[in-house]
């Protein structure tokens, strides 16, 4: 049986939503209560997902997710994935901001243009920079079943049993100075209307039980 079952259910049906491509969640909770374990396992009972992981550091650079999307996309099977991986870490190290996040952008087209399905893992999102946090609100207001793509692409409808899949899962651990989830959200979301929130669910877990903790 999965650990944190209602949680389980929750990120299961937010990942067969039929309302974008590029779904979304937060899980929070303290230390050790199986945040990672229960993304594994959501995976897992999942096919066909390839997973990456960016864990965020304290006082991290600006746009560090940037460093991991290039570095883990430089290795992907895909000579156009490739190449988007090459400007994508060429604009980082040459700190241009905007080139790099449109290399960015451009990867999750292509990924979701020849089926591919991503989840990308953000461990201590509380530690995750800003311009990061800019990337992911680009990927989530352009989501949407009709709107135009991160690189001026319509998503348009799609059959989404064959389409891509981008999905981003972020851990958070409540820490004291750090940031909250609301500013995460807010950051995401951009938008203070209830159900632009609501379309990046919020999953609150405890501690394990005794018996998932193995």
């Amino acid at each position: 049986a999965p650990i944190h079952p209602a949680a389980f259910d929750r990120l299961q049906e937010h990942l067969d939503t039929k309302t974008t491509l590029r779904p979304m969640a937060i899980i929070t909770g303290g230390p050790a209560v199986g945040k990672r374990k229960l993304i594994e396992r959501l995976l897992n009972a999942n096919s066909g997902y390839v997973a990456f992981i960016h864990q965020c550091q304290r006082n991290e650079a600006p746009l560090s997710l940037a460093a991991t999307i290039a570095q883990w996309f430089s290795y992907y099977d895909d000579a156009e994935i490739q190449a988007a991986a090459a400007t994508c870490r060429a604009a980082f190290e040459q700190r241009h901001t905007s080139k790099a996040l449109l290399a960015m952008g451009k990867i999750v087209e292509i990924c979701g243009k020849k089926g591919k399905k991503i989840a990308c893992i953000i461990l201590h999102s509380e530690f995750l920079d800003s311009l990061s946090l800019s990337f992911l609100q680009s990927v989530h207001i352009t989501s949407r079943k009709g709107h135009t793509g991160i690189c001026g692409k319509a998503i348009g409808d799609v059959d989404f049993a064959s389409a891509g899949r981008w999905t981003t899962l972020l851990t958070h651990v409540p820490l004291f100075g750090a940031t909250s989830v609301n500013k995460i959200l807010s950051a995401m979301v951009h938008t203070s209307c209830p159900t632009a929130r609501k379309s990046i669910p919020v999953i609150s877990i405890g501690a394990m039980k005794i018996e998932d903790r193995e």
